[in-house]
């Protein structure tokens, strides 16, 4: 059965990347990544990526690392709403998506949700707060957790991972890959 994880976040730039990378090289090769862009910048499909596609220190570029491979979903909410639950039921393996829009189209597994620590949430990721199971708070944090808010400096734990943290997203994923 297609076990999904979900990592959204309160805006752009706040970890959600370097979450799933951090996932990623925790379990390599096991998930297939993919990544949502809500909007037509870089028009609308679905497409497997590779290296040679995806555009170098772009968010898919990194998640080649570790994943097993790479997807881009990119169009407005009708275009997506339409496609890609399709698509997720073509998918074999379990499956990390990054996006919020995910949410509203299926329901992971498991969600993530990714704030940056003093910085302000959009009003629609807001709601997204209250059906996350987990939140990580990414600020100049020595690993922590108090109910589901997660403190954690993601990217000194994208170099070396805390094994507090390493023992938390273990027991989080792994009932989920077996």
């Amino acid at each position: 059965m297609q076990k999904i994880v979900l990592i959204g976040g309160s805006k752009s730039n706040v970890g959600k990347t370097t979450l799933s990378r951090i996932i990623l090289k925790l379990f390599p090769k096991i998930f297939i990544a993919l990544k949502i862009t809500n909007n037509l910048l870089h028009g609308f499909g679905i497409t497997e990526e590779t290296y040679k596609t995806a555009p170098f220190g772009k968010d898919t570029y990194f998640l080649f690392e570790n994943a097993k491979k790479v997807f881009w979903a990119k169009g407005d909410f009708d275009y997506l709403n339409e496609h890609l639950r399709d698509f997720v039921k073509s998918i074999e393996g379990p499956l990390l998506v990054e996006g919020n829009i995910f949410y509203t189209i299926t329901k992971p597994d498991l969600f993530i949700f990714v704030e940056k620590e003093n910085e302000p949430i959009k009003e629609d990721a807001k709601k997204l707060l209250l059906v996350s199971d987990f939140i990580i708070v990414n600020g100049d944090f020595q690993f922590k957790v108090e109910g589901n808010s997660v403190f954690v400096n993601l990217q000194r734990n994208l170099e070396s991972i805390e094994e507090e943290f390493k023992e938390f997203l273990k027991n989080l994923i792994l009932p989920l890959l077996s």
